[in-house]
C-alpha cells in the first residue's frame, strides 16, 4: 500500500510545477481567446469544468430563489460558488503535488488504506442513480409539452408513458461499457444552457408584467422564508456547482500546472457557471415569483417558440446524460461487487461487457421505477446536493487537505480552508435533514 508521500516529494513537485514560466503572448487578449483550443490549455480545462457542472440542477434554481428571495438567493449561490472554487483548487493541487491519478487514489493516499477507494465507488454508484432518476423526471416533464406545442397528432401520452418510452429508447445506449463517443455530443450541454439563459433573460420583463403582483423591490425577501427553505436553496446551489469528479483528470491534463494556473482555471470555471446561474435563477424567479415550479420551464406557455427550443435542446441533453451517468455508476457497482466477492483482495473490476450490460439494465430499470414514483425533482436535487454532492465537494476534500497538504500551508490559510469546508459540509448535511424530515 502506497503511503502518504513524504514532504520532500511534495516540495519537489511543488517546486517543479511552480517554476514553470508562463510563455508571453504577443497578441492581444481577444486574439488569445479566439485561438484554437489546445488539449492542456487553460481554456480547455475551464470548458471541461463548465460542461461538467452545467446540467439538470439549473432547472431548479428559479424555484430555489422563490423560496428565499433575490438577496439571499444571490448570497447563497455566491457562497456555493466560492466554496466550490476553493474545493476544486485543493483537489487539483493535492493530485498534482502527490502524483495521485484519481479521486479514489487521493483518498487511498489520505487514509493509507486501499479500501477507501471503495467509498468513492459507492458514492459514484448512488450519485449516478439519483442523477438518472432526475433526468428521467425531466424527460417526463419536457416531452408531453413538446408534443403539445408542436401540434403532433398524438394524444397526450402523459409523463409516465413518456418516461417508459425514454427508458426503452435509451436502453441500447447504456449497454456498451465505452461511451466516449457520446461525450463529444454531450458537450452540447453548455450551449443549450446558454441559449436557455438568454431566452429566460429576454422574456423576463414580459413575463414579469404578466404575473407580477407588486414591484421588483418587493421580491428581495420572501416573507414566508424559513430555515428549511434557506437550507434547500443552499443544497440546490451546491448541487449546481458540482464538477469535482473531473478535478483530478483536469489537473493532470493542464499544461504547466502551477498554483497560479490552477487557481485561474478554477476561478474562471466557477465564475462562468455563477453568471449563467444568476441569469437563470433571477430571470426565472422574477418571471413567475412564488408560483415558480421545481422545473421552472413548466411555467412557460406552450406557444413560446424560444421555450419550445429550450425544451427540445434540454430533452436531448437529458437523454444523452443518462448513459453517461449510468456508465460511471456501473463502474462503481462493479468495483464494489468484485471487492465483496474477493473479500477485498481485488478492488478493480475487469472489463466484462456482459456484466456491464446486466448491471446497467438493472440500474436503468430501478431509475425508471424511481422516476415514475417521484415528481418533485427539486426535492431530489436538494437531497443529492445535501448528501452526496456535499460529501464530494467538502467533506472528502477537507480530509484530503488535512492529511496530505495541511502542514505545508501557511497557518492562517490552512485554518481558513478547513473552516470553510466544515461550514459548507455542515450546511449541506443540515439541508439534507431539513429536506428529508
Amino acid at each position: 500500500m502506497k503511503l502518504v508521500p513524504s514532504y520532500e516529494v511534495m516540495e519537489r513537485n511543488t517546486t517543479k510545477h511552480n517554476s514553470c514560466v508562463e510563455m508571453p503572448t504577443s497578441s492581444g487578449s481577444v486574439a488569445q481567446v479566439l485561438k484554437p483550443l489546445q488539449p492542456g490549455s487553460q481554456r480547455t480545462c475551464v470548458l471541461t469544468f463548465v460542461a461538467t457542472a452545467l446540467g439538470s440542477g439549473v432547472l431548479a434554481l428559479p424555484y430555489a430563489f422563490s423560496k428565499v428571495g433575490l438577496v439571499l438567493g444571490v448570497v447563497l449561490l455566491t457562497f456555493a460558488a466560492c466554496l466550490s472554487c476553493l474545493s476544486l483548487i485543493i483537489l487539483m493541487m493535492a493530485s498534482r503535488y502527490t502524483e495521485a491519478s484519481s479521486y479514489s487514489a487521493l483518498l487511498t493516499l489520505a487514509t493509507g488504506s486501499g479500501s477507501a477507494g471503495l467509498l468513492f465507488d459507492a458514492v459514484a454508484a448512488v450519485y449516478g442513480y439519483a442523477i438518472v432518476v432526475a433526468l428521467l423526471i425531466f424527460e417526463g416533464d419536457f416531452i408531453p409539452d413538446i408534443l403539445l406545442a408542436t401540434s403532433v397528432p398524438i394524444a397526450n401520452p402523459g409523463r409516465n408513458l413518456c418516461i417508459l418510452v425514454v427508458t426503452l429508447a435509451v436502453w441500447p445506449l447504456v449497454l456498451p461499457a465505452k461511451v466516449s463517443a457520446l461525450r463529444y455530443i454531450a458537450a452540447f450541454s453548455p450551449f443549450a444552457i446558454l441559449f436557455m439563459a438568454t431566452s429566460v433573460v429576454c422574456k423576463a420583463p414580459e413575463m414579469f408584467r404578466e404575473n407580477a403582483t407588486s414591484e421588483i423591490s418587493d421580491f428581495a425577501w420572501n416573507p414566508q422564508m424559513t430555515w428549511t427553505s434557506v437550507l434547500e436553496m443552499s443544497s440546490i446551489g451546491i448541487f449546481s456547482m458540482m464538477s469535482h469528479s473531473n478535478a483530478v483528470p483536469v489537473a493532470h491534463m493542464l499544461d504547466r500546472p502551477s498554483m497560479a494556473r490552477i487557481v485561474k482555471v478554477s476561478m474562471y470555471a466557477n465564475i462562468s457557471c455563477w453568471l449563467l446561474y444568476l441569469a437563470i435563477g433571477i430571470g426565472g424567479y422574477l418571471s413567475f415569483q412564488t408560483g415558480t415550479q421545481g422545473d421552472f420551464l413548466l411555467n412557460y406557455p406552450l406557444d413560446s417558440a424560444a421555450m419550445l427550443c429550450c425544451r427540445v435542446m434540454l430533452s436531448l441533453v437529458c437523454y444523452l446524460g443518462i448513459p453517461l451517468n449510468i456508465a460511471s455508476a456501473v463502474q462503481g457497482m462493479k468495483n464494489l461487487w468484485v471487492a465483496a466477492v474477493t473479500g477485498g483482495r481485488e478492488q478493480k473490476a475487469k472489463e466484462s461487457p456482459l456484466t456491464h450490460g446486466l448491471l446497467a439494465s438493472v440500474l436503468l430499470s430501478a431509475a425508471c421505477w424511481g422516476a415514475l414514483q417521484l415528481t418533485n425533482v427539486a426535492s431530489i436535487i436538494s437531497l443529492v446536493g445535501g448528501s452526496l454532492t456535499t460529501l464530494q465537494m467538502f467533506w472528502l476534500p477537507a480530509f484530503i487537505y488535512w492529511r496530505l497538504v495541511y502542514p505545508t500551508q501557511p497557518v492562517f490559510f490552512r485554518r481558513l480552508v478547513l473552516a470553510s469546508f466544515l461550514l459548507g459540509g455542515t450546511v449541506g448535511f443540515l439541508s439534507l435533514l431539513a429536506t428529508a424530515f
